[in-house]
């Protein structure tokens, strides 16, 4: 009753947005990635509320561990991958297995592993067999991931739980460097038929322009429908 109303959720999301979110990405990056750079840095701070602090040392190491990995797992540079459909069926697994993890992007893992344009671009036309097929077996390995993952992340957080969330907000920290909104690009290499980005330096604004403040107020109204949604979560309960 929990999982099945979950998934279809995630799916329509993807299916109605994809081709916003890629507009929105390559049309006004900094507007977009300042408004993801609010909703994630209130999510920490939601999170990192709930940590028991009678573990400290052990949230400390598991923070400080999240922390290196999330700020690892950002770093990589995607790779070429296989085109066969088992590839595809745990790239759908992987893909919503970061999905239910905060903080961590499973459109980025998708990239990481060659498989984004394929199945963004599936989207676009489903009404094509092939396409069709692309996003059924996505979907199918993304079914798979969600309902097995989701027990043993439950498993962490009833019988770990301060140590897991720890973790998680340094996960969500260290993510945090990919959706920083100002950056320079230093390098470039094609991987496959796509160039990606191999070097890069996070840069403040050097003036407070009308697009800079646009990009701030994003980011603060993204934060503010963060903590409205968990204050609408409280109430409800």
């Amino acid at each position: 009753n929990f999982i099945a109303p979950l998934f279809v959720g995630i799916l329509t999301a993807i299916i109605s947005t994809s081709k916003l979110v890629h507009y929105l990405l390559h049309s006004h990056p900094e507007k977009t990635w300042s408004l993801f750079f609010g909703l994630i840095a209130a999510s920490i701070f939601i999170i990192a509320k709930q940590v028991e602090a009678k573990l400290y040392w052990k949230n400390l190491v598991g923070f400080s561990l999240g922390i290196m990995f999330g700020f690892s797992l950002v770093s990589l540079i995607p790779v070429v991958t296989p085109d066969s459909y088992f590839f595809l069926l745990i790239c759908g697994m992987i893909a919503i297995t970061a999905m239910i993890l905060p903080g961590i992007s499973g459109s980025f893992f998708l990239v990481i592993l060659g498989k984004y344009a394929t199945v963004t671009g599936a989207l676009k036309d489903l009404l094509n067999l092939e396409n069709f097929k692309i996003v059924l077996v996505f979907s199918i390995g993304a079914l798979i991931g969600l309902v097995s993952f989701s027990k043993f992340l439950k498993w962490l957080l009833t019988e770990h739980r301060a140590i897991t969330l720890s973790a998680l907000t340094g996960i969500m920290l260290g993510a945090m460097k990919k959706i920083w909104p100002w950056r320079n690009i230093l390098a470039t290499k094609t991987v496959g038929t796509k160039l990606v980005v191999t070097s890069e330096r996070f840069v403040f604004p050097s003036e407070l322009s009308s697009h800079v403040m646009l990009c701030i107020i994003l980011l603060f109204v993204g934060a503010a429908l963060v903590l409205l949604l968990e204050k609408i979560s409280n109430s409800s309960k």
